[in-house]
């Protein structure tokens, strides 16, 4: 879905309207780097009941809805068992 800036309109309507009517998983990666933004997700989501968000970050957004899934970081592999060097290249 292609969303083209419109001179004169708040971005936060281009995308309202780009949004609306439509079924649509917004994936917003890394979020924590952009948090105060979070306070625009629930106008997006007013957009249309088909658009759905799945956001990632380090930290919770506060935002009304929102459903927590912490993920534990990945476990380093053991030194002693690492697949052979050729595996690799």
């Amino acid at each position: 879905m292609a969303v083209v800036e419109q001179v004169g309109e708040p971005l936060l309507a281009t995308l309202r309207g780009r949004l609306r009517g439509t079924r649509t998983l917004l994936v917003l990666d890394n979020f924590e780097q952009v948090v105060e933004a979070a306070a625009q997700v629930p106008a997006l989501l007013e957009a249309s009941a088909g658009v759905k968000v799945l956001a990632t970050s380090r930290m919770v957004l506060h935002v009304q809805g929102e459903r927590e899934y912490p993920v534990p970081p990945l476990a380093l592999p053991d030194p002693q068992h690492l697949p052979a060097r050729e595996v690799f290249s």
